[in-house]
């Protein structure tokens, strides 16, 4: 279709691309994620790196320092593109990722952020895995599931601007 296509069709048919992209990167990720035999593929990467390969439409990724980790990069990468989503869809213009401590990651956003309560109600959610919530943190619930998975753990530290999901990947 993108040979073919009229020239004001193309941009359109991009972000069709890279969102179906996305979408096969996380289904695969999700698969994997709950296939209780797939051990994680943890591996020595840089989470810059990354994050920086990632489609990411609407959302300037800062470049930053390298963020070395031992993860595995398929479900990190998933966390990530549901994170970046989610600072999208809540008025995020910028992202950037800050290490935070050895295999300790920290997604900032310069979005609109959150209320202190409504932050500890989703931490809350988060902390329970059988809670049922419906649609309500759905990403940030995939990206402690994969925290977990890495034997780890998601927090949602204050700031006094924009949006910060920490994710602590274990011991590598």
């Amino acid at each position: 279709a993108l040979k073919e296509a009229p020239p004001e069709a193309l941009p359109r048919l991009q972000r069709l691309r890279a969102a179906t992209t996305r979408l096969q990167h996380l289904v695969l990720a999700l698969l994997r994620l709950f296939r209780s035999e797939a051990p994680l593929q943890r591996q020595a990467i840089d989470a810059q790196a990354l994050a920086l390969q990632l489609p990411a439409p609407g959302i300037e990724l800062r470049p930053g320092p390298a963020l070395p980790l031992q993860a595995d990069p398929e479900l990190l990468a998933a966390a990530l593109l549901n994170l970046f989503d989610n600072a999208q869809r809540h008025g995020a213009r910028s992202v950037w990722l800050e290490a935070s401590g050895a295999q300790r990651l920290r997604i900032c956003d310069d979005g609109a952020g959150m209320p202190a309560s409504e932050r500890a109600a989703l931490t809350a959610t988060l902390a329970s895995a059988s809670a049922d919530t419906g649609a309500r943190g759905l990403g940030l619930r995939l990206a402690a599931l994969i925290a977990r998975a890495h034997g780890g753990t998601l927090q949602l530290p204050e700031t006094d601007s924009g949006f910060i999901v920490e994710l602590d990947l274990g011991h590598g």
